[in-house]
């Protein structure tokens, strides 16, 4: 007669089921952070958000940099009236990011009173509490998501929590091409979006 398992026996199996449903889990949010990064959903808004991203020395990193290019020409292309900058002082103190997107703008020729800015987040779901606070404020409706590829899977859920209904355009300037600097950023990605269903679930307890 065959043995019955013993207890730590069907606690490996145990593990071993959990581990690889959580690889499968995994892979499948993996593979919609890269669908939405790959994948261009512009249309029409009343907003676009910029979220907000490293400033240094005053200026612009080039990931902010990429960003705030690719909202510029969409609304220059006539997809949304207004922009919205996002985004507090960063690690260097000196000026918030999205005083930094602003005046960027307003060099490229964006009228003021088509800018909108908050200082107050440090992190992507603060961007879009403010970001939503500033839409109820003006009477916009729905919004154009910019921001690098890999980070509009986890800001498209942020902004439908917040209550945004948004579409999201990756920008092609992203200073995030090769691979090197790619699987850092999907990993972090992936421990990001999970740390913020934690935080959801936590929250509507």
């Amino acid at each position: 007669m065959n043995k019955p398992p013993s207890s730590s026996r069907r606690l490996l199996r145990l593990a071993g089921w959990i581990l690889g449903l959580a690889l499968v889990w995994c892979g499948i949010i993996a593979g919609r952070i890269v669908y939405y990064g790959n994948h261009d959903e512009v249309a029409k808004a009343d907003v676009i958000i910029i979220l907000g991203a490293a400033v240094r020395k005053g200026e612009a990193s080039p990931a902010f940099a990429g960003r705030i290019r690719h909202a510029i020409d969409l609304h220059k292309r006539g997809f949304a009236q207004k922009l919205i900058f996002t985004g507090g002082l960063g690690h260097d103190g000196k000026i918030p990011e999205s005083e930094v997107g602003r005046q960027i703008a307003l060099r490229e020729g964006i009228d003021d009173r088509d800018i909108l800015i908050e200082s107050k987040s440090t992190k992507t779901w603060e961007n879009f509490v403010e970001a939503a606070r500033l839409m109820r404020e003006h009477g916009l409706h729905n919004a154009i998501i910019v921001s690098d590829p890999y980070h509009l899977h986890r800001a498209r859920t942020m902004a439908a929590d917040a209550g945004i209904t948004a579409v999201t355009s990756p920008t092609p300037h992203t200073a995030f091409r090769t691979w090197r600097t790619k699987v850092p950023f999907l990993l972090n990605e992936l421990r990001l979006f999970h740390s913020h269903l934690i935080y959801r679930a936590m929250d509507r307890r």
